[in-house]
């Protein structure tokens, strides 16, 4: 994917802040659809100079990409981080680092899965500092009411909490494949590719995680 001219990291922030609703909209729970604000659309290439007719080409890719996949990559620093705050850091320098990188990218996997892999590496990396070490990984902070899993969406809203709070005190390996699967919609290779693990480990957490929750489950259901 050909994304012209390279930016300076400081345009690259600017794009973010002026071009869309990105993470400054999403931490205060607003539509986290990165879309133009009206007044900033990119202005007519007559007149223009090559430079910036360049810089207008970048904002408007770079903004086309955090807007096919900015409410996923959010969505799952989210769960992540627990802070929509810090979710909304580890977004934006999700998508600083893609725009560095984009000329590395060769298709190998899927543009969300390669974003995804980005996002997890740079979430951790701020969750190895001492003041998130106190933070529970993976749990979920549900802003706008979102829906849950397919598995659970018979279940009445009370029971599905239930069955979500299950899924988030499981092991830390276990956990962060099946929201993957479960949240994203990932496939197994997928998965496998965010997480640098072969496709038959992502079976094996997968299962073993599945049948945790279905024991917990069955064991509140029999205490009742």
């Amino acid at each position: 994917m050909d994304i012209g001219p390279s930016l300076s990291d400081e345009e690259v922030r600017r794009i973010g802040k002026e071009g869309t609703a990105s993470p400054y909209a999403w931490r205060k729970g607003n539509d986290s659809r990165l879309r133009a604000k009206p007044g900033n659309e990119p202005p007519s290439e007559s007149g223009l100079s090559e430079s910036e007719r360049n810089e207008a080409e970048n904002r408007e890719k770079l903004a086309k990409l955090m807007d096919e996949h900015g409410d996923a990559v959010f969505g799952y620093a989210l769960a992540l981080t627990r802070s929509h705050a810090l979710a909304g850091d580890v977004t934006q320098e999700t998508f600083l680092k893609a725009y560095r990188s984009l000329q590395g990218y060769r298709g190998q996997s899927s543009m969300r899965t390669w974003l995804f892999a980005i996002a997890r590496n740079t979430a951790l990396s701020e969750l190895r500092s001492a003041y998130f070490r106190r933070i529970i990984l993976f749990a979920r902070v549900d802003g706008g009411g979102s829906a849950c899993s397919a598995e659970s969406s018979y279940l009445d809203a009370a029971a599905a909490g239930e069955l979500r709070q299950i899924v988030l005190k499981l092991p830390f390996k276990l956990k962060e494949a099946l929201l993957l699967e479960l949240d994203h919609g990932l496939s197994l290779k997928e998965i496998g590719e965010t997480l640098e693990l072969s496709v038959g480990t992502v079976k094996s957490r997968l299962s073993r995680a599945r049948r945790r929750v279905e024991s917990e489950w069955r064991r509140r259901n029999d205490e009742q």
